[in-house]
């Protein structure tokens, strides 16, 4: 089974696809895409239907 090459790994993730194109995946990502894959296989999370779920962003205010 993969597993992450450091603690850090989500970090340089993030940092890849805000700063570079997202959609183009180095091979860096294309892995860690890959392990997150793997490893989510092994917590698996069941909803009742109709479960509601609710998204949310933080949105900073500009100051006065």
């Amino acid at each position: 089974m993969p597993e992450f090459k450091s603690w850090k790994s989500y970090w340089q993730f993030e940092e890849t696809i805000k700063n570079n194109n997202r959609y183009v995946h180095t091979p860096d990502v294309k892995e860690f895409l890959d392990t997150v894959h793997h490893t989510s296989e092994k917590h698996p999370t069941l909803l009742e239907q109709e479960t509601v779920l609710w998204r949310s962003q933080l949105v900073p205010f500009p100051k006065r």
